[in-house]
């Protein structure tokens, strides 16, 4: 009797262990690099969405300054640059927004809120929230969330109204804690590659963290979870090489704000 149970529970080891083996070697969650949908139809679905939503609420304002845009130019050619082979071609877009935020969009639109290049203190700061959301883009965090919440039907059918509430769904929704990681991972090495220290993450946790609840909750990049201050120690724990060099953003950044507010002041006027 003894030795039956012994030769049970071995069959049962052997049968978890095979379990665990597959799911190993071939894990069963989805590629999302790999969801059934080119780039090229997800940059075109992009287009539509952003043609639909800009300007249809004043929360969808946008901000065109030469300034402005010329500064957020700079910034993300450092790090469009350090991206290996990708495929998307980025549209940054700066939004009249008193909410601390940014967002990527499908087909590599990230929206930028006039209040987080506000709250940020330098160029770099910036700079790892955008390479933050460009993570999310690189690994088509974006679209597999629209899919598998919307459906391919949905997505694809081209209706202005439709598309105006596909929008508002990417703009409110948030990622799993996973794709989280991988977007952090990913700014992290992109910001490294960059020459911008990837350790500036943590510093904005942190002064999120101290701003309490004035910032939107839906930035995921600067939420307070109860797995934050592990996020934070993953930034400043990042492994640099012995002979990393960091290479300053050339920006004024206080006369870059100062545009901003004049921009924003003139816009509220009108």
């Amino acid at each position: 009797m003894r030795n039956k149970i012994i030769g049970d529970l071995l069959i049962l080891l052997l049968f978890f262990g095979a379990i665990w083996t597959v799911f190993t070697i071939f894990p069963i969650l989805p590629d999302e690099t790999d969801i059934g949908i080119s780039v090229e139809r997800e940059e075109e679905i992009g287009d539509f969405i952003v043609e639909n939503i800009l300007g249809s609420s004043p929360e969808f304002d946008t901000i065109d300054n030469f300034m402005l845009d010329s500064a957020i130019e700079i910034i993300t050619s450092r790090l469009e640059s350090n991206i290996s082979d990708s495929k998307y071609h980025y549209k940054f877009i700066i939004i009249d927004n008193n909410k601390i935020n940014a967002y990527a969009l499908p087909g590599g639109y990230i929206m930028i809120h006039s209040a987080l290049i506000e709250f940020t203190e330098t160029p770099e700061e910036l700079a790892a929230v955008i390479a933050h959301e460009m993570g999310h883009v690189e690994e088509r965090h974006v679209i597999s969330r629209i899919l598998r919440e919307l459906g391919l039907a949905v997505l694809t059918s081209g209706d202005q109204y439709v598309l105006k509430e596909i929008g508002r769904f990417a703009t409110s929704s948030a990622f799993n804690r996973r794709q989280e990681k991988a977007a952090d991972d990913f700014a992290m090495g992109l910001l490294a590659k960059s020459r911008i220290n990837p350790r500036i993450i943590a510093t904005l946790f942190r002064r999120l963290n101290e701003e309490g609840n004035s910032y939107d909750k839906h930035l995921e990049l600067l939420m307070t979870h109860p797995h934050n201050n592990k996020r934070i120690r993953s930034a400043l724990e990042y492994d640099l090489e012995d002979n990393f060099q960091t290479k300053e953003i050339e920006l004024n950044w206080d006369e870059v704000k100062k545009e901003l507010l004049r921009v924003s002041v003139s816009s509220y006027c009108e």
